[in-house]
């Protein structure tokens, strides 16, 4: 269901093709799985659940968890940090933040294609959680200075 990046991929990559510097917002979103860019598309073309729905074979309920999620892992502050360039995560537990906190895939999946443990997977999303939260609050209290 879900497509993995390429484990050799660096994540200042990843960053690159989704920010797709478009000053509106507009994002390429090429690190998320093919069906879940393609509800988002259809969504935003304005089709109704319900027609999402009917196309990809699946009930409207469905559709509207999996666009909330979606967007909800795509706001948060831990996607922005992950894919801002200065983020201070190693690479290849970033990549790994990447895939499980913004793409969605599951740490037994991770574990699978990057040949570790279940065990090691958590242990380094564990850690990378704590840094982006560090981050994330130094960035605001930067803010508020």
């Amino acid at each position: 269901m879900y497509q993995l990046l390429d484990p050799d991929q660096k994540p200042e990559q990843i960053r690159y093709r989704f920010a797709d510097h478009a000053p509106r917002g507009r994002r390429n979103l090429e690190f998320l799985p093919e069906s879940d860019r393609t509800m988002l598309k259809m969504s935003a073309a304005g089709q109704k659940h319900r027609a999402i729905a009917r196309s990809m074979g699946l009930s409207p309920g469905t559709i509207s968890r999996r666009l909330a999620a979606i967007q909800s892992r795509l706001g948060s502050s831990e996607a922005r940090v992950l894919l801002d360039p200065g983020c201070p995560l190693p690479d290849d537990i970033r990549t790994l933040a990447i895939q499980h906190l913004v793409a969605g895939v599951s740490l037994r999946r991770l574990a699978s294609e990057h040949r570790i443990p279940v065990a090691a997977v958590q242990i380094q999303m564990h850690f990378a959680r704590g840094v982006v939260r560090a981050s994330t609050r130094r960035t605001t209290s930067v803010a508020l200075e």
